[in-house]
């Protein structure tokens, strides 16, 4: 068990501290693997790529242009069962801002595999 206080400080410095925990939620684990829409899409410069990770193991978040072509790769990784959220920038595996158009980010897990498609706007 772990014991926590809790404090509200005013703006005008007052201390409140909580007497009673009633409880504590805690997030649940996924159950299934699961690549979301990226957000905001389309974007300028950046988005965010949240990911459901159900079991241990290796997992892929790839980027590819139009033509299929590997752009970049954004987690190549064992990563712990959660959810994450994973930023890109808009930027090459060289570290060059890319260009305008449409690219498809896949997300690799397991037997889990499912692409999303993102459009940069410049």
């Amino acid at each position: 068990d772990h014991l926590f206080s809790v404090e509200e400080i005013e703006f005008n410095g007052v201390v409140y501290t909580l007497s009673e925990l009633l409880g504590v939620v805690q997030s649940q684990l996924p159950e299934e693997f699961a690549l979301y829409t990226p957000y905001p899409n389309p974007f300028n410069p950046t988005t965010q790529i949240k990911v459901d990770v159900a079991e241990s193991g290796p997992v892929q978040l790839m980027v590819y242009d139009i033509n299929g072509r590997l752009v970049t790769t954004l987690k190549d990784a064992t990563l712990e069962p959660g959810n994450y959220v994973i930023d890109w920038d808009a930027r090459d595996r060289n570290g060059h801002m890319i260009s305008t158009g449409i690219y498809f980010i896949q997300f690799t897990a397991e037997s889990y595999r499912n692409t999303k498609k993102v459009l940069l706007l410049k």
